[in-house]
């Protein structure tokens, strides 16, 4: 298997950084035509250029050129890994781990926060739901009450009417009760004073009487011959009494 090329190594590593060939040149202090031929595999680099541009890299040489085809500039002890090296690796091992069981506690804490909130959304959409339903009833039960209360408006307008055709019967029936009452009255004065006319006449009546009883005993005593009983003259003078009475009645009354 052929080693990568160190250009490519740097490519990668300039990629990954999000950096360009020049930033590198000014940081290595190097040419930018000389990081480019390093790049582009046009020249070979020196150890000296390969460490500048390790310096500018921020990274050691081993890391720069291990598994590169400039593998052979490092000293025979570099080409094993040193105690420091693989502390450091296990160090940027762990510290991997840690952050990765981190972002696992995270994730996980996230993923029972989704949880949560999901539950709590489909509560809320029971909660929505029973809302709607009772709302939907609220306006079923208003609009039977509106019904209801058009109906009652209607029932007391008809009940209104009814009321103020009872109230003008009853005004007739005032009119037309005082309308007896005064002609009861005027009646009643008509009567006293037809009782008061018939009095006046059955004393005159009684006095004509008397007085015709007086001149027939006086004729009969002039007279030798028997004679009959003087005549009663009382229907005579009672049925002129009546004519009297109800002649007055009649004019009263009208």
């Amino acid at each position: 298997m052929n080693p990568q090329p160190v250009g490519e190594r740097i490519r990668s590593i300039l990629k990954a950084a999000g950096r360009t060939q020049a930033s590198l040149a000014e940081t290595a202090g190097l040419k930018s035509y000389e990081i480019s031929r390093t790049c582009s595999g046009k020249r070979a680099a020196t150890l000296q250029t390969l460490e500048l541009i390790a310096q500018g890299l921020e990274i050691s040489l081993l890391d720069l050129v291990q598994g590169t085809d400039a593998e052979h500039f490092l000293a025979p002890e570099n080409q094993h890994v040193t105690r420091s090296h693989h502390e450091h690796v296990l160090a940027k091992l762990a510290d991997a781990q840690s952050q990765a069981h981190e972002e696992t506690a995270a994730r996980q804490a996230a993923d029972r926060r989704v949880a949560e909130l999901s539950q709590r959304l489909v509560a809320l959409e029971a909660e929505r739901d029973s809302a709607v339903m009772a709302r939907e009833e609220a306006d079923h039960a208003v609009a039977i009450r509106t019904t209801a209360l058009t109906r009652m408006e209607g029932q007391l307008l008809e009940s209104r009417e009814h009321v103020f055709q009872l109230e003008q019967t009853v005004q007739g029936q005032s009119a037309r009760r005082e309308a007896l009452e005064s002609a009861s009255r005027e009646l009643a004065a008509g009567l006293s004073a037809t009782q008061g006319q018939y009095a006046s006449l059955h004393s005159s009546y009684e006095q004509l009487r008397s007085s015709y009883t007086d001149l027939w005993r006086k004729h009969s005593v002039k007279t030798t011959k028997p004679t009959p009983s003087a005549p009663d003259p009382g229907p005579a003078i009672l049925a002129g009494i009546v004519g009297l009475v109800i002649g007055g009645a009649v004019a009263s009354r009208s």
